[in-house]
């Protein structure tokens, strides 16, 4: 019964520092580092290094969150499909796609020389950078919308648990 509570306590712990670690990187770290670095192209350098590091700690997240939501025992697969699975997507592509798609962009950058290639990778660079935006912006409202849920159902549980005793 320890493990269930703990579980009940650490799902919606786990998702909200999900979320407060993503607004932090996306709002101000990130953003810093395009401030104080000189060179656009070394703070992209930079940037991406931190997303790189953070698409492994939300995988971290995703896996911990799946594991104690099956832990909590009070969670059906239904639950799963509509609280949390739309959160799988965004770490897998984010580091196995995204993540190394804006790193191939910039290091082709770094090597070319020809203005008319340049233009096209830096456009293309432009493209997945928005498009990482626009999902991220989609990843937080998710996990907004997962904590919720989720807080909803673990105090429906406790209420209903505790009146039946």
């Amino acid at each position: 019964m320890e493990l269930k509570k703990c579980s009940l306590i650490f799902l919606p712990a786990i998702l909200i520092a999900w979320l407060l670690s993503t607004v932090f990187i996306d709002l101000m770290a990130v953003p810093l580092v395009f401030q104080t670095v000189s060179s656009r192209d070394e703070a992209s350098l930079l940037g991406v290094g931190i997303f790189k590091m953070f698409n492994h700690l939300e995988i971290v997240f995703i896996l911990s969150s799946l594991f104690f939501m099956k832990l909590s025992s009070i969670f059906s697969f239904k639950d799963f499909l509509l609280k949390i699975s739309y959160l799988l997507f965004f770490p897998f592509f984010y580091s196995f796609y995204l993540t190394n798609k804006i790193v191939s962009l910039n290091a082709s950058k770094m090597n070319e020389i020809d203005d008319a290639k340049l233009q096209i990778i830096q456009k293309d660079l432009d493209f997945f950078h928005q498009l990482y935006v626009r999902l991220d912006s989609v990843k937080i409202f998710i996990l907004i919308f997962s904590i919720i849920l989720i807080i909803n159902q673990i105090r429906k549980y406790i209420t209903i648990n505790s009146e039946l005793k």
